[in-house]
């Protein structure tokens, strides 16, 4: 039983808390102790591994910062300079996901009982300075018309994005054997999120349905394994796809007012406010995947569990 000076001090903050550890000899966890059960945390939580790639590297990144540190000694301020320094060098994007990964990797560690508080809770969020433009339905009209000369499947590739509202990696990878019953079935790459997407399934606002796409993509000379292929019937990277779709951008001759031009996957943001406009929220956020509008972590419950069908 603690005494009631070990009580005050465990009360008092981490730095006392990891004092009163050593005095009384009670084990302590260092953080390189932590990033190895850590580690085995995640290898129970069924992710992708370009995610898992993505926590090793930051895993890396703690365990040189942090080394020998017992890990109830690392206080808000130890979080906060490691940010900072993302911050500091341009890399806000790379600060809100260490910041993101490090609340998850303290959160398990409170509640193991290793350390009483998360270090991260209190400190800021880093913003991100949106810099690429956003897509409108004009601008994706013209750039689609530039498109017009180039193979037929780089229009094929804008229209299945705008209509089935997935990202390019998906896209590019939807096969001839994921459809069956006038129906398309799209295991999502990044989320692993299984959604069911009914030919009939429209974009009133372009008069295009992916009934429409699927059988001018059927009517090709050649059908390769992927709905999308070339001429040969061979299937693309995503960067071939994206490059394609940046060379019809430029060729569309649209002024982007100092910043960067959308992607190939702000067509996915595009069909996102399309939907929504024509058949409400709710139907814009299940096409894309999303089981509601607060998606951070969800899909660790869902994934690959069960199928999301897309009702017309």
């Amino acid at each position: 039983m603690l005494s009631a000076l070990g009580c005050s001090l465990l009360r008092t903050g981490t730095g006392i808390v990891a004092l009163y550890n050593r005095i009384n000899s009670v084990a302590v966890v260092t953080v390189s102790d932590w990033v190895k059960t850590y580690t085995e945390v995640l290898s129970k939580r069924g992710l992708k591994s370009k995610t898992i790639t993505g926590y090793n590297s930051r895993l890396d990144v703690v365990d040189e910062v942090f080394a020998s540190r017992t890990i109830d000694s690392i206080s808000t301020k130890d979080i906060a300079t490691l940010l900072n320094d993302y911050t500091n060098n341009g890399k806000a994007a790379s600060a809100k996901l260490m910041r993101s990964f490090l609340t998850d990797f303290f959160r398990e560690a409170v509640s193991e009982g290793i350390i009483y508080n998360n270090p991260v809770d209190a400190t800021k969020n880093p913003k991100i300075e949106v810099k690429r433009a956003r897509l409108s339905l004009d601008n994706f009209l013209s750039i689609r018309a530039a498109a017009a000369d180039m193979p037929g499947w780089v229009v094929d590739s804008m229209d299945l994005a705008i209509v089935t509202g997935q990202r390019v990696g998906d896209v590019r990878k939807m096969k001839w054997s994921d459809i069956k019953d006038d129906k398309l079935f799209v295991e999502q790459e990044k989320t692993g999120m299984r959604i069911i997407i009914p030919f009939d399934v429209k974009l009133d606002t372009l008069l295009l349905s992916l009934r429409d796409i699927i059988a001018r993509c059927e009517n090709r000379a050649i059908k390769g394994e992927t709905i999308i292929s070339s001429d040969k019937g061979e299937s693309f990277a995503d960067k071939t796809l994206t490059k394609r779709f940046a060379k019809a951008r430029d060729l569309a001759n649209i002024t982007w007012e100092g910043i960067n031009p959308p992607p190939f996957h702000e067509i996915r943001s595009l069909a996102s406010r399309l939907y929504e406009k024509e058949m409400g929220k709710e139907f814009s956020q299940k096409i894309l995947g999303h089981k509601s509008a607060q998606t951070t972590d969800k899909y660790r419950d869902v994934r690959g569990s069960e199928w999301i069908e897309i009702e017309v």
